[in-house]
């Protein structure tokens, strides 16, 4: 029996060489579960750097965006301006061609009548007229088409910028469930 005390730990009661087995073990898992606590710690510090960054990025996204849709309301309003402009301006053309064919048939009948010296100035009066609105209608198609074609470049930039927006909202979220589980 006096062996078997000296053998014991006067605290526990415990065989020394359990006690000291137990007590190993027990310091080495509390060593081991600060460290895997500093790790998940450190884990989770780089996640929400990340998803800080991503959140900072996905915020300037939405900046682009709202500048984008603004350019292209702009865009569409001009398109939609020179639009109403090229059919004036086709109305006036068309008027213009007309009054021309009138003075052309105008001319015939001035003809026989004896002023033939008028006639020629207001058929160039008459020419230089058609002339000038048929330019000003090629100047406003061709502003129209530019817009046309801007309308068309803002809008595939902003279906890529929405589909970065999509995509990033998705990567937010799906970090935002890791951090939670």
């Amino acid at each position: 029996m006096a062996l078997v005390s000296h053998l014991q730990n006067p605290k526990t009661g415990l065989p020394a060489s359990i006690f000291n087995t137990i007590t190993t073990s027990t310091s080495s898992n509390v060593t081991s579960s600060a460290s895997l606590m500093n790790n998940n710690w450190e884990d989770l510090h780089g996640k929400q750097n990340q998803e800080s960054q991503m959140q900072k990025e996905l915020d300037n996204l939405k900046d682009i965006l709202t500048f984008e849709k603004q350019n292209l309301e702009m865009a569409i309003y001009d398109c939609d301006k020179f639009s109403s402009l090229c059919n004036e301006k086709d109305a006036e053309l068309k008027a213009a061609l007309t009054e021309k064919r009138s003075l052309e048939l105008r001319i015939p009948k001035l003809s026989s009548q004896g002023s033939k010296k008028t006639i020629p100035k207001e058929l160039v009066d008459a020419n230089n007229q058609v002339f000038e609105k048929i330019h000003e209608e090629l100047k406003a198609r061709s502003i129209f088409r530019t817009a046309e074609e801007t309308k068309k470049r803002l809008l595939s930039e902003k279906s890529s910028l929405e589909e970065k927006i999509v995509e990033l909202e998705k990567k937010s979220s799906e970090s935002t469930a890791f951090f939670h589980q």
